[in-house]
């Protein structure tokens, strides 16, 4: 192609370009002073050695004939302008401190710069487009619906105004290494696949993807002399990205780790980069130069293997999990019509064929395709700003229980990669729903308060300098942990007692998932925050403290240090000695844990030793039955206090306790603890009386704590009641499910499906009837505990062939029974059911760390058609979209895990049925054989 520009047009754009009010401001010069330089240069002639441009220009020849114009501005470099222009570019992108050279000499390369800048662009009009060489930039047209639109033309403008295709270009000449050509072959790949995948039907940021791409190695630049380049270029690359406000595009740019794949949850956009950069790496030619190769999504895989350091096993099969999303998510693409070979545009997307028709194999692989597109599309959804807000906002106006903890439940699975301002904003949402009345809702809304502060900073943590300054952003989490603890512990006055309890109650979930999910690194300073508020014991408001001795029950003793327990034994000793009954309770509840980690010869062991001793327990059995066991613990005699608990009243006032309404609920906990030490040690008098109260409490108690206590329990004195106690029991309390009351089905159902496990085959069959008549309820709520009842014999069922003698077969046609009654709530018209036949599926079958991976396999291979068959056969709500989604990502979890542990999965193939076509009774033996 002839440049057009190689007359006047040219001429007049160079001697423009040196009257750019933008150029001219970062000279510090007015126009009459440029002009007094540039203002009689004959541009025709200047450019006379370079034009018509028919070839690749190099710096050099550029340099060469704008240095007649260098010279009369500052005495050339000792390094030479090629490679100080280089330097000065370096410093427009990393400010560092020039010594050495004289501002005339920076004014000067500044011009070349420029000179350079108008050079390059004539040469993109003017010659074929090179992917290692060129940009092809998003159009408007294709920004028009792009939520990054001015994030990208911000960045297009920084691009052009630091010269940073100017310092690529100079990079090549005056450095051993081609980062032009990754780059720009990165940025290539990503928009073929992108542009494709879009026109396919794909939902992909063409801008985002672009800007991303652009600018995922500028951090290479920002490296000093001696770092690890390959580790630390992502930090570089954030900080550029931050400081010029692009946080938006820097949120991909800085995570194209392959590690990053670990987040389970990515965007298009992420995955995209993340897969152009690993198609496009860097070789060596014959003569040991740089180069970069475009390779296939195999060979990448084998030749980053090849460099990877310390490869192990553990290591291995780290990116082998990595590379099977890559290579799911290549195949998702190519489902869209991507030509990955980069050959073509695209081509018309290839037909889905119908999941009914599906060999096993392409079974596996089209549930793969599934979860991906799942995940993809929730992705879009949840990392815009816009879709974003809508979705909380939905949720925020969300009356029904069970919607709402659809919604918890999707934030959860997909919070890891979100921007720092969707996670406050999930935040203040979480705390919101401290105060619904569902329990549960609020231990899930909790503890992801501390799991999103714990992991505030972006799911993948990137290795800073040595030397670098701390960052503003690494405190907000800490600052905000501050606000939250504060709101936990004092909430606002103007709530009602009521609220105010329940969030406070909600204090220690949070505490317990944020020092659990944090860094080594964090929980010191996490934990600092909490402590300071056990500092004045004799100054804290009754209930807060009672929240407080809550809070650490299950604090990680590991996590602290001797004065933090130090200070913690002090503040439960002074409301064991000052509080109401309540308070002593907790406080020998936080002693008790607090021990494990005591040193017996510590000052902490003696003050707790006193305080045990000297603690008025009279008039109830549970604080006595606490203050016995740690005077075992601790050496303390106390026989007055063994004597109380020796009486014949004893068990009988904690079953009368236990059932008011006024005894706080840390009683009856206690309650709950002594009543099964009873049975642990011998009284089995009791043992019927006590199931039963298990079960009564389970039904009828107002706490979550409460009622979880006394499953917990029943199960555990399961083996010590006979066999037709257990099926009295397991009856009551499968006919308490037929109420379809939310607060029952809820919790019963978990404990239900274990305990059923301890009955003879005969009766346990009987309870699976009755689900089984449960599941055709006109109840939702009926409906969905039968299946969470079955989810939960289904998730324990391996223990059931050591407590019964019953042959591999029965067993196991009972075990696809079960999947049958999932299948069926699958394939349910009503969707509150069907979500709750995936909520199961994933989250307590194949996200389960109770079945084991022979039985989800077994699982998996009996279910996964028709899994398939029945997310594609119904019409997509969006609850139930997320519903899908979530369950979907556990079970591709499993898949990949399989296919990299074990290989390809054995399915069972039946066997071929004849089908004799052309009668018309469609009921007939032969249809039915």
């Amino acid at each position: 192609m002839e440049l057009r520009q190689s007359g006047p047009a040219l001429w007049t754009e160079m001697a423009a370009a040196f009257e750019e009010t933008g150029f001219l401001r970062k000279l510090g010069m007015s126009r009459s002073d440029v002009g007094r330089i540039f203002g009689n240069v004959d541009w025709r002639q200047v450019l006379s050695p370079l034009i018509p441009i028919r070839s690749r220009l190099s710096c050099a020849a550029a340099l060469e004939v704008f240095r007649p114009l260098l010279t009369p501005l500052a005495p050339e470099p000792p390094e030479g302008w090629l490679r100080y222009a280089y330097q000065v570019v370096l410093s427009l992108l990393y400010p560092a401190a020039d010594q050495g050279h004289t501002s005339a000499q920076w004014d000067g390369a500044m011009c070349y710069l420029q000179f350079l800048q108008v050079l390059l662009d004539a040469e993109g009009r003017s010659l074929p487009f090179d992917p290692w060489l060129d940009f092809a930039f998003c159009s408007e047209e294709e920004l028009s619906d792009s939520a990054a639109a001015e994030e990208y033309r911000q960045f297009l403008a920084r691009f052009r105004g630091e010269y940073i295709y100017e310092l690529l270009r100079l990079g090549v000449e005056v450095t051993p290494f081609k980062t032009l050509h990754h780059i720009a072959g990165v940025h290539h790949v990503a928009m073929t696949v992108s542009r494709a995948f879009k026109a396919g039907g794909g939902l992909i940021d063409l801008g985002l993807i672009s800007g991303a791409a652009l600018g995922h190695d500028i951090g290479k630049f920002g490296c000093k002399p001696g770092e690890r380049v390959p580790y630390l270029h992502y930090y570089y690359t954030d900080q550029w990205f931050t400081r010029r406000g692009l946080t938006t595009l820097g949120h991909i740019a800085a995570n194209h780790s392959v590690w990053d794949l670990e987040i389970e949850n990515l965007s298009s956009e992420s995955l995209a980069l993340v897969y152009a950069d690993f198609r496009v790496k860097q070789t060596y030619d014959g003569e040991h130069r740089e180069t970069a190769c475009l390779y296939s999504l195999q060979e990448a895989f084998d030749v980053i293997l090849s460099k990877l350091d310390n490869v192990d096993d553990a290591k291995r099969r780290r990116y082998q999990y990595v590379y099977a999303k890559l290579r799911d998510f290549e195949e998702y693409m190519v489902s869209f019509g991507v030509d990955t070979s980069l050959a073509t545009a695209g081509h018309t997307p290839p037909k889905r064929q119908d999941p009914a028709l599906m060999t096993p194999e392409q079974v596996v692989a089209d549930l793969r395709r599934t979860a991906v597109d799942h995940n993809i599309r929730l992705m879009h959804r949840l990392g815009r700003e816009q879709l974003f807000g809508n979705t909380l906002e939905a949720a925020r106006s969300e009356k029904n229980p069970a919607r709402l903890r659809a919604y918890v439940s999707i934030f959860e699975e997909y919070f890891t990669y979100w921007s720092a301002g969707q996670k406050e904003q999930t935040l203040d949402f979480l705390y919101e729903l401290l105060m619904v009345p569902d329990g549960d809702i609020r231990r899930q809304a909790a503890a992801l308060i501390g799991r999103i502060l714990a992991t505030f900073r972006s799911g993948y943590k990137k290795e800073p300098p040595a030397d670098a300054a701390p960052d503003p952003e690494e405190e907000r989490p800490f600052q905000l942990w501050r606000e939250y603890l504060d709101k936990l512990i004092l909430p606002d006055h103007r709530l009602t007692p009521r609220q105010i309890s329940m969030i406070r109650y909600q204090a220690k979930t949070a505490v317990d998932a944020l020092l659990l999910s944090c860094s080594n690194a964090d929980a010191p300073r996490f934990a600092a925050e909490l402590f300071r508020h056990y500092r004045y014991p004799a100054q804290t408001e009754p209930d807060a403290a009672f929240a407080l001795l809550d809070t650490v029950l299950n604090l990680p003793l590991e996590r602290t240090e001797e004065d933090d327990r130090r200070l913690l034994v002090n503040f439960a000793a002074w409301w064991l000695a000052n509080g109401e009954l309540f308070h002593k309770a907790a406080a020998l509840r936080l002693f008790r844990h607090l021990l494990t980690a005591m040193d017996p010869d510590s000052l902490e062991f003696s003050t707790t030793a006193g305080a045990v001793a000297s603690a008025d327990c009279q008039g109830s059995t549970p604080l006595l039955f606490l203050q016995v066991r740690l005077g075992d613990l601790l050496g303390l005699e106390l026989p007055e206090q063994r004597n109380q608990l020796a009486q014949e009243d004893a068990v009988s006032n904690v079953f009368l306790d236990n059932l008011k309404t006024a005894t706080p609920w840390v009683l009856k906990a206690v309650g709950v603890e002594y009543l099964l030490d009873q049975v642990e040690g011998g009284n089995r008098a009791n043992v019927l009386h006590i199931a039963t109260h298990y079960s009564n409490l389970m039904k009828v108690s107002e706490n979550v704590v409460v009622r979880r206590m006394a499953g917990a329990a029943l199960l555990a004195i399961a083996p010590a009641l006979t066999l037709d106690r257990r099926n009295e029991i397991a009856v009551e309390l499968s006919k308490a499910l037929e109420t379809g009351q939310a607060e029952i089905s809820q919790y019963i159902p978990v404990y239900l499906g274990q305990f059923a496990l301890w009955l003879t085959p005969r009766e346990l069959d009987e309870v699976l009837d009755q689900m089984q008549h449960q599941l055709s309820s006109a109840s939702s709520g009926v409906v969905a505990a039968a299946l969470s009842t079955v989810g939960s014999m289904l998730e324990h069922y391996s223990v059931y062939a050591g407590r019964f003698s019953e042959t591999e077969p029965v067993l196991e046609a009972r075990r696809r029974r079960m999947a049958g009654m999932l299948l069926k709530g699958l394939a349910s018209y009503r969707q509150s059911v069907r979500q709750e036949a995936l909520r199961i599926l994933g989250e307590e079958l194949f996200a389960s760390q109770v079945l084991s991976y022979q039985d989800k396999t077994s699982l998996f291979t009996l279910t996964a058609k028709k899994i398939l068959f029945l997310i594609n056969e119904q019409p997509e709500q969006e609850l139930t979209f997320f519903y899908t989604a979530a369950a979907l990502s556990h079970i591709y979890r499993f898949i990949v895990t399989h296919s990299i542990e074990t290989g390809p999965f054995q399915f069972e193939v039946p066997k071929k049925a004849a089908f004799f076509p052309g009668t018309f009774d469609p009921f007939s033996l032969s249809h039915k054989g």
